[in-house]
């Protein structure tokens, strides 16, 4: 940290008077201050626990047309999980959640060299660690929520295997869907937290439930460049492709299900290192007139991605003969082909070359701002797993095949011709089932589902997203199923008041024609009795 640099420290009382301390006893150069006459250079503010977000938004505002672009350092007091979107959206170079003195040092000397930072803790591992209120509260929670987790560690188990039939996957993920839901019981019943209940995404053998975010969010950038954007999320999905579980995700049937783990990290992170190749080699070159080379490139990038995973001189035996499996599946045309699914990674690319902003949420975010970044990372690990479907897929069915290929790529439970017979018709009926029905859907609905790689996982994440050019181009019956979902929305309101109008009419009629009707004969009979019981207890007349 530079000589002479003045420091605004905005904190409690008691606080300022420690930090100050402690500051210029390590720097003695810095200047700490609480009330400056001119601009300073960094701004260290404490917050005391009880501010709301709009306001601190504000007061930044006015620090900003007062001071110019000065580096501020927001030090949050309190548990930032209900609110991490609005703090994260904050105009701030700095934000840390419950520091010590040597990491607020450590922030100031980043931000005073032009980078930025961020360090906040999970969401659903701060609602985990919640205090409740009696020891004998905690325990019966601690002790319920174990036997939850290892319920659903033993079921997770039973998922990955590739031998069960579609029903009884379809009972296993009803039991974690249950699983979830008696958590949420739990937590509610103690009085903890409830985090939101987790997404469910049809695909073509049932639905599976999508797991929310749960690793913290920290990340130290040295400087605002593009390509130092380019390298920490190349350094974050590099280590997160590393050990993936899919089962751990319950994400929807994928191709990648069926290579071994060693041949999935492998895979994904060729593709990362040729996505990163070519990126630097666009960033160096002059720009063309042509509009769009992300998706000229993208054939290359995959068949140069299989490369990577097979090797160049790698010889199988096939037929009594060694043969490359690279020269027979490179100059496969279904390698040309592009996921309808996948947007347009074209506007992040131009962000990470030349940091253009990005339009989130109808606003221009810089691409090193936290939201930009993990949108960043969400598009850009959405391109690796769509791109590795399609890569494993043609090994799938390369591997049919040729055993020799099988033994070496897939995993051992897909080694017998049956399993994988039968891996290969669920994935081609869940792409018919994709293509035909839940596609239309999601266009017609202005969905688009993503996977993001969280916590060496595979997370699906539904975000929205106007597909009217895509709803155009839909063919035949595609465009039967967007009719018949516009016609349940038409219908929904008449058939309702139909409905309505009919359970009136039911009480109509037995309240006020039937249940009179009742009661008049209920007392003609008590009457009759009435009269019956008053005759027989009158004595005979005498002749």
């Amino acid at each position: 940290m530079r000589a002479g640099l003045r420091l605004l420290l905005l904190a409690p009382a008691w606080q300022r008077q420690g930090l100050e301390a402690w500051f210029t006893a390590r720097l003695e150069d810095l200047q700490v201050v609480g009330e400056p006459t001119q601009a300073p250079d960094l701004v260290l503010w404490v917050l005391r626990g009880d501010e709301d977000p709009d306001a601190v938004a504000s007061d930044l505002a006015l620090a900003r047309d007062r001071w110019g672009p000065v580096p501020v350092l927001l030090v949050l007091s309190l548990d930032p999980a209900d609110q991490a979107t609005a703090w994260l959206a904050l105009p701030v170079e700095g934000l840390l959640h419950q520091p010590s003195a040597e990491r607020m040092l450590e922030a100031l000397e980043v931000l005073a060299t032009g980078g930025r930072l961020v360090d906040l803790p999970a969401a659903a591992a701060a609602a985990a660690a919640t205090p409740l209120e009696g020891g004998v509260a905690q325990s019966l929670l601690r002790s319920g929520l174990a036997e939850i987790a290892a319920e659903r560690r033993r079921l997770q188990g039973w998922a990955r295997r590739g031998s069960l039939g579609w029903l009884s996957r379809w009972l296993l993920e009803g039991r974690l869907r249950e699983l979830a839901m008696a958590e949420q019981v739990l937590r509610l019943i103690w009085r903890v937290p409830v985090a939101p209940a987790a997404t469910v995404v049809p695909s073509g053998l049932g639905t599976r439930p999508l797991p929310l975010a749960a690793a913290p969010l920290s990340y130290t950038l040295p400087d605002r460049r593009p390509l130092t954007l380019l390298a920490h999320l190349d350094e974050r999905l590099r280590e997160g492709c590393r050990d993936l579980d899919l089962g751990a995700g319950m994400a929807p049937l994928l191709a990648l299900e069926a290579l071994r783990p060693e041949q999935r990290t492998q895979l994904l992170q060729s593709l990362l290192h040729e996505f990163r190749l070519l990126v630097d080699r666009l960033a160096t070159e002059a720009p063309t007139a042509v509009d769009d080379p992300w998706r000229l490139q993208q054939p290359r990038l995959r068949r140069r991605a299989l490369q990577g995973l097979l090797g160049a001189y790698t010889r199988l035996p096939r037929e009594g003969e060694l043969v490359a499996p690279l020269e027979l599946l490179q100059d496969d045309p279904l390698l040309a082909e592009e996921d309808p699914e996948l947007p347009d990674l074209w506007p992040c690319l131009q962000a990470l070359l030349s940091g253009r902003p990005l339009l989130l949420e109808g606003a221009l975010v810089a691409p090193d701002e936290p939201i930009a970044l993990l949108e960043l990372q969400r598009q850009l690990s959405n391109w690796l797993v769509r791109n590795a479907e399609l890569i494993a897929r043609r090994l799938i069915e390369a591997a049919a095949a040729w055993p020799e290929l099988r033994r070496a790529l897939l995993v051992e439970e897909l080694l017998a011709t049956r399993e994988l017979e039968r891996f290969r018709n669920r994935l081609n009926a869940r792409d018919r089932w994709l293509a035909l029905v839940e596609r239309p859907r999601a266009i017609f609905e202005s969905r688009r589902l993503l996977y993001a790689i969280e916590n060496h996982r595979i997370a699906p994440q539904m975000q929205r997203e106007i597909r009217d050019a895509e709803l155009r181009r839909l063919g035949l019956w595609p465009q039967l199923v967007t009719l018949l979902l516009e016609v349940r929305d038409a219908l929904a309101p008449q058939v309702a008041l139909l409905l309505n109008r009919l359970g009136q009419l039911a009480v109509l009629l037995l309240t006020q024609v039937l249940g009179r009707a009742i009661g008049l004969i209920g007392r003609g009979i008590l009457q009759g009795l009435g009269r019956g019981l008053q005759n027989a207890t009158t004595p005979p007349e005498r002749p």
